[in-house]
């Protein structure tokens, strides 16, 4: 089994409105880094850019969960402990406070 097809499963696991939530966030990522890949890490799906982590993704009963690794200030908001954003599932996902955190953490990772 591809390893995007073990992503899938994961998210299909999910009822909604969880499981729709997942599938925005991983289209978002594909469309800001479209040669991202796939995989599972943590029991979680994790994207990989360039053989390394950008970020990894979660759902849970109450909240998405978008783990990048490390939060700014900028984004404490969603901040619920080093290295984790947390949206939770009964508010729209702020897609743009998502995009701003790949963005930052590709860019990271292309100046490493």
């Amino acid at each position: 089994m591809k390893l995007a097809d073990v992503v899938t499963t994961y998210i299909e696991s999910f009822d909604e409105p969880v499981r729709s939530r997942l599938e925005a966030v991983r289209a978002l990522v594909h469309q800001l880094v479209p040669d991202v890949t796939e995989k599972i890490g943590y029991q979680m799906p994790a994207f990989v850019d360039q053989g390394r982590n950008l970020i990894y993704i979660g759902g849970f009963k109450d909240h998405l969960g978008v783990f990048p690794g490390v939060v700014d200030d900028q984004f404490a908001e969603y901040r619920t402990g080093k290295g984790t954003l947390q949206f939770k599932n009964n508010v729209p996902l702020p897609m743009d406070v998502i995009a701003q955190v790949v963005k930052a953490k590709h860019s990271a990772l292309l100046k490493k």
